[in-house]
Formats: structure tokens, C-alpha cells, sequence
């Protein structure tokens, strides 16, 4: 008995320290905006409030997107704006995302839910800088059917 507690505390140990391990990524902000059920309105701005950086330092900015096989379109267009306080400096840069080849085959991960994950850009932030993450899609249709979700990555480079 004393022995097979003995191998129990061994290999929960081994995969707490696994588990820490292979998730020090250096994320230091990840979420997710759900887009309405009926469609993504392009009035529908989604907004990320990143808190204040704990250190300074490079970070790499990525847009990750859930989408499902009613999304109509082979890409998506996005604006996104990312404003940083308390200087309030703004950036914005139009991110084009390929969600499928010409053929209509899905370039994400999953099988009815879609991951898709596209690099913006690399910014600099300073210590104690906040940031807010405006996106909005730019596309000729007003309401796109098919995005679930969009998300913000920003991770320590």
C-alpha cells in the first residue's frame, strides 16, 4: 500500500512539473469575443482590454479566429486598432486572413469548429502600459455569418 502511494505521489508530481513546463509559453494575454449568433455586424467593433505590462519588453501580437463551415467566404478582412495608454498612441493595420484555399478546403484546425490563428505584428511596450485592442471586420457584407469567436494573443518574445 505504502508503495503504491509511493508511485502515485511520484507520477502526480512528474506531471505537475510537466504541466508547468510545457505551459510557460510567455503568454501574457489571451481572450476571446464571442460575435452575435445571427453574425458578425460590421458595427460590431470587439474590444480587448489588456491590462498594465508587468515588465517591458517585445511582444507578438496575434488575431485568432473560431469560425464554422457557414462561414460564406474563402477569407476575411479585419481592422484592427491597438491604442496604448497612458501615452494613447494608436496603431492600426489591416489583417487579411486566408480561411480556406480556392478549392474551399479550411486552412484551420477542427472538424465543425475551426481554429485559425494569423501573426499581426511585433510591438515594444513599456512597464506599466495598458492597451486596448479594437477589431472589426472589413468586408462588403454587412453581417457575416460563420465567426464564433475572435481572439487576441500577445506573447513575450
Amino acid at each position: 500500500m505504502k508503495s503504491r502511494n509511493h508511485r502515485l505521489a511520484i507520477l502526480l508530481l512528474t506531471a505537475a512539473v510537466l504541466l508547468v513546463v510545457g505551459c510557460k509559453q510567455k503568454t501574457v494575454y489571451h481572450n476571446y469575443e464571442h460575435t452575435a449568433t445571427t453574425g458578425w455586424e460590421k458595427n460590431d467593433t470587439l474590444f480587448f482590454y489588456v491590462p498594465a505590462a508587468q515588465q517591458s519588453g517585445e511582444l507578438s501580437e496575434e488575431v485568432e479566429l473560431r469560425t464554422t463551415n457557414n462561414y460564406p467566404f474563402l477569407s476575411v478582412s479585419l481592422i484592427i486598432t491597438r491604442t496604448t495608454f497612458p501615452n494613447k498612441l494608436s496603431q492600426t493595420d489591416t489583417l487579411y486572413c486566408t480561411l480556406a484555399d480556392e478549392n474551399g478546403n479550411i486552412q484551420g484546425r477542427g472538424v465543425n469548429y475551426y481554429q485559425h490563428r494569423f501573426h499581426l505584428s511585433n510591438f515594444y511596450i513599456n512597464k506599466g502600459d495598458s492597451s486596448v485592442i479594437a477589431i472589426r471586420h472589413n468586408m462588403k457584407r454587412e453581417t457575416l455569418p460563420g465567426i464564433i469567436d475572435v481572439g487576441v494573443r500577445l506573447i513575450k518574445n
